[in-house]
């Protein structure tokens, strides 16, 4: 559903764009802990709406907005209460179109399907596709977030329903979780990316320069001041940096159990072309 609407003059709207403040990958106690980061262009955080706060409340797309915090593009809404806020765009989102969330009732079966609409994962049909997903039930969207990445649908149950993210992993979630039906808009990260290079544009983009760790002192990084290369991978602070799991094999991680097949690795793909030789 598209509506013919006004021009309005939505340019500049402060409480959705914040200063952004560089921390050039040090922490408060000035300690370098995220490398090859600094500088750059200055930025303006946009306050985006993954909890979609407002139920049953028809908005209305105003225009797809550039997000330099994020590969995906984001969507002024303007609501009927006056109220403006910022979401993912999905790739089939257009201006002037309508859309609502948490809101099976008042509108016919089927328009609350539509691209944008964000619904509990219990209503949405199998074989659609969904992005920016809660993992819990009132946390807000947090997977799928990135351009280009969305989760199947393969079926539901009385308890929950089970989804195939992007990586090929396949995870129950909460029949009332609340996703976003469609895939991120990659329109506008593509046009950056197509960008003419020269020398010095990763500056612009706030990447500094990268330096092998053996080429430094032994007080700089874990590699340094050695005069072969013998010595394992190892991180600055002495952790093995290649070929051991972290997120999944982590016991504590309580979202583990909702794992019903895990993503395929490329380690794991080569391991089992070799076995079957």
């Amino acid at each position: 559903m598209v509506l013919n609407t006004p021009h309005y003059n939505l340019s500049k709207i402060k409480y959705l764009n914040l200063s952004l403040k560089s921390s050039a990958g040090r922490n408060f106690q000035g300690k370098q802990t995220f490398f090859h980061k600094g500088g750059g262009s200055k930025l303006r955080h946009k306050v985006v709406d993954f909890y979609r706060i407002l139920q049953a409340v028809p908005g209305i797309v105003r225009r797809i907005d550039y997000d330099p915090a994020r590969t995906a593009a984001i969507a002024l809404i303007s609501y009927a209460n006056e109220v403006l806020s910022y979401v993912l765009a999905s790739h089939k989102l257009q201006i002037g179109q309508m859309i609502i969330s948490r809101d099976m009732d008042s509108l016919e079966s089927t328009y609350f399907l539509s691209e944008g609409c964000a619904n509990p994962i219990s209503t949405i049909p199998v074989g659609s596709f969904v992005h920016s997903l809660e993992l819990k039930a009132g946390r807000g969207g947090q997977f799928m977030r990135a351009f280009n990445s969305a989760a199947l649908i393969l079926r539901h149950t009385p308890n929950y329903s089970i989804l195939k993210l992007k990586s090929g992993e396949q995870r129950k979630f909460e029949p009332n979780c609340l996703a976003t039906i469609g895939t991120p808009n990659r329109v506008l990260h593509k046009g950056r990316q197509d960008l003419v290079r020269k020398a010095g544009i990763n500056r612009h983009f706030g990447r500094r320069p990268v330096v092998r760790g053996c080429a430094m002192n032994p007080v700089d990084h874990r590699h340094g001041g050695n005069t072969s290369s013998k010595i394992g991978s190892f991180t600055p602070w002495g952790k093995v940096a290649k070929g051991v799991r972290t997120a999944t094999t982590t016991r504590s991680r309580l979202s583990r159990n909702a794992i019903l097949k895990y993503r395929v690795r490329d380690y794991d793909q080569r391991i089992s072309k070799l076995s079957k030789k």
